[in-house]
């Protein structure tokens, strides 16, 4: 799958991903709740990508623009093998 337009921000990134059909259920982009699995959130001037598992959650990583951010996201979801499309 390749990307027809860049992906700018966290909303263009949610409708990438409904668009190509991917599942919500392992991701949190824009405060959807799940019970386990990977998610994106402004933290102050930052946006924190992090895993959450069993209420518990981990930052991975933090990046200081939203674009940085959306086009980390989305190379991590080409490149998922069990993300559901």
């Amino acid at each position: 799958m390749t990307l027809k337009r860049e992906l700018l921000t966290l909303q263009d990134l949610e409708e990438w991903i409904n668009n190509n059909n991917y599942s919500f259920l392992g991701y949190s982009i824009t405060d959807n709740f799940i019970n386990e699995g990977y998610g994106m959130e402004k933290n102050g001037e930052l946006f924190q990508w992090y895993y959450t598992e069993r209420g518990k959650k981990e930052t991975l990583a933090y990046f200081r623009t939203e674009v940085e951010a959306v086009q980390y996201v989305v190379n991590l979801i080409l490149n998922d093998e069990y993300k559901e499309n």
